[in-house]
């Protein structure tokens, strides 16, 4: 929608940016002369072949700045002032226009998408409940976790019944960002710990002091130190902290299923809790075998032929250094012995 002088413009660098240059900001948002000043630190060109070849005769004359929220070009033109040929973000202006980086630009080849910043992602802790309207849905939950029995909460017997807890919530008091729960006495087996942080805080074998204490940093709660020192409880629908504050009452920071609170939190488990105190658990996985032949009831014609290669496939990698592989045989009509 611009006339046919401003249709493209084609911006040529010759100064270095001053360090602090908000580029976006200096095209969209306002046209400035600080570091920026037509034919000294920038040319402008009709077209791309002018602006490669920096014809003197080609490039524009003219050009004004440093009206806020006027953004580029203002009015500069080939020979004179040219108006309302201008974008803007506050301001009006054309309505329809772009702009566009050269991928020949310097280290324009090495230019990376930056990665997304992902704010619930810890590492060495597992997700197990998220309440985001930035994640409406997340693969990584894993509610299991800290459901009644697992041993990451330690309702498995184990003889040391520490584990920890973390909630992390961006949009909390600074004090309460970031909050670790680090259980010091046994949970009944019967112990509810998703509604105990998510719905119902109540003190029943739950007291500050006596079977958990609350940290602001990890490293404080692995050493002990620097313990909360206030926490509250019993009020139906009121979750994790309540209260619950470093050294007193600190209201509005708890989260809830029904009944309001904080709207974006997200709580964790960590991932050696299984391991504290005891050995590592060991888990064992079942053999995994690929069917080759078969007869009778037990025949597939077409998956025994596609994988019949993996016959030839062990006689070449068995040798004299690694001739250790394994064969086995089902027979359903066969005695138990030899089923």
């Amino acid at each position: 929608s611009c006339p046919s002088s401003h249709k493209q413009i084609v911006y040529k660098r010759l100064t270095p940016l001053p360090e602090g240059m908000d580029l976006k900001n200096l095209f969209v948002e306002t046209w400035s002369s600080k570091g920026n000043v037509l034919n000294i630190d920038f040319e402008l060109y009709d077209n791309m072949e002018d602006a490669l070849g920096g014809l003197q005769s080609q490039r524009w004359t003219f050009c004004n700045y440093d009206d806020q929220g006027i953004g580029f070009p203002r009015d500069c033109g080939p020979h004179g002032a040219v108006i309302f040929t201008w974008g803007s973000v506050s301001r009006g202006g054309q309505k329809d226009f772009a702009f566009y980086l050269y991928d020949g630009n310097p280290g324009q080849d090495a230019c990376t998408v930056p990665p997304k910043v992902d704010y619930f992602k810890r590492d060495g802790w597992s997700l197990t409940y998220l309440k985001s309207d930035t994640y409406t849905s997340d693969e990584r939950v894993q509610s299991s976790l800290w459901a009644t029995g697992s041993p990451h909460i330690k309702q498995n017997g184990h003889s040391d019944p520490t584990f920890y807890v973390r909630r992390i919530c961006p949009d909390c008091a600074e004090t309460h960002k970031d909050i670790i729960y680090k259980r010091l006495s046994s949970l009944p087996e019967s112990f509810d710990v998703m509604d105990l942080f998510l719905a119902n805080w109540f003190n029943d074998h739950n007291e500050l002091g006596v079977d958990f204490n609350l940290f602001s940093t990890f490293e404080d709660a692995k050493a002990d130190t620097n313990a909360w020192k206030f926490c509250n409880y019993d009020d139906p629908g009121i979750g994790f902290p309540r209260d619950c504050g470093p050294s007193h009452s600190i209201a509005s920071n708890w989260n809830s299923l029904r009944r309001g609170g904080v709207k974006s939190f997200a709580f964790y488990v960590y991932d050696q809790n299984p391991r504290i105190g005891g050995p590592i658990p060991v888990t064992v996985i079942p053999a995994q075998f690929t069917k080759v032949y078969g007869r009778g009831s037990l025949a597939n014609s077409s998956a025994d032929e596609k994988n019949s290669y993996l016959w030839k496939c062990t006689e070449d990698n068995s040798s004299a250094k690694t001739p250790v592989f394994y064969v086995k045989r089902v027979c359903d009509s066969c005695p138990s012995s030899h089923k």
